[in-house]
């Protein structure tokens, strides 16, 4: 197993003989803690941003209080309409009676009505009219106040909702955490992990060393295993799938069985060759793969 040229070994689990569960941490480059410090930083950032980005909107949040209790205080000014136009109706009520009022004193004879009491009802009709005038004047201007106190609260709620969804919106959130997800994948492959159930066989590099071609280390399933065989050319139609097969050699202890699961087609030269000079060595041979069984597994 190897990992990207120019890369740092920082440390190495692995032992050779140590058997490993597919996905356990083997060994980890340089690079993990120089991408961890700056993931840190970049959620620093963000954690800075949002707090500022809080600390704001909680500004925004009083403000949009005090645009609401004003707009309420505004929409409270309808009682005041209300009772000023009862207060017009019963000054037109008023200005009613004093003007039938006026009409039977002028229709009266002079000799049962003065002169005095006419020229003081039509006071009382002047003075009546210039109540019910400033009554209505109130009245405009009552309803005028609250609809400017109304727009304006509405205009001011909605700016002020704009600017927290503005100060929303500067908050790097997804900028950042993209960012961070790719530093995440960096990282993961700063991490060499076994990519199979299986044992460390052998470890090539120490921890400081940089990676090159040569992997780190070399690892495999010993659950189940397989002899490749080279048979000459001449066996090649004496060999069919699922045949049984032993295996001999001095190295073992013991023959080891298994069956036939795959043959080459392709013949050529040998790749073992014999230690014995008066061997041919002009013999073509084919490969044979060989899985041994349960048995013969754990014996090698």
């Amino acid at each position: 197993m190897g990992a990207l040229p120019t890369e740092q070994i920082e440390s190495i689990s692995a032992y050779e003989g140590k058997k490993v569960t597919k996905g356990e941490e083997l060994a980890r480059l340089s690079s993990f803690d120089l991408l961890e410090e700056k993931i840190a930083g970049l959620e620093a950032k963000l954690k800075e941003a949002e707090t500022q980005g809080e600390a704001e909107k909680k500004l925004i949040d009083a403000q949009i209080k005090q645009a609401e209790n004003a707009k309420t205080e505004a929409e409270l000014a309808s009682f005041d309409i209300a009772q000023q136009k009862q207060q017009m109706e019963l000054l037109t009520h008023k200005r009613d009676q004093d003007e039938l009022e006026l009409k039977r004193l002028l229709d009266g004879p002079d000799s049962l009505v003065s002169k005095q009491d006419r020229e003081r009802q039509k006071l009382a009709v002047a003075k009546a009219n210039a109540e019910l005038t400033a009554a209505s004047n109130n009245l405009k201007r009552l309803e005028q106040s609250q609809q400017l106190a109304l727009e304006h609260a509405d205009a001011q709620l909605e700016g002020l909702a704009q600017t927290k969804a503005r100060v929303e919106a500067q908050i790097p959130r997804l900028t950042i955490n993209a960012e961070v997800q790719g530093l995440r994948l960096q990282q993961r492959q700063s991490v060499i992990r076994a990519p199979i159930d299986g044992v460390v066989l052998d470890i090539h590099a120490d921890p400081g060393e940089l990676v090159g071609n040569q992997p780190i280390l070399r690892m495999a399933n010993l659950d189940k295993m397989h002899v490749i065989a080279e048979v000459y050319e001449s066996a090649l139609n004496r060999i069919s799938m699922n045949q049984l097969a032993t295996i001999t050699s001095p190295a073992l202890k013991g023959d080891l069985t298994g069956k036939v699961i795959n043959k080459s087609r392709v013949v050529a030269s040998p790749g073992v060759r014999s230690i014995d000079p008066y061997a041919q060595s002009d013999r073509r041979v084919f490969e044979v793969v060989i899985e041994l069984d349960p048995a013969s597994t754990a014996q090698a």
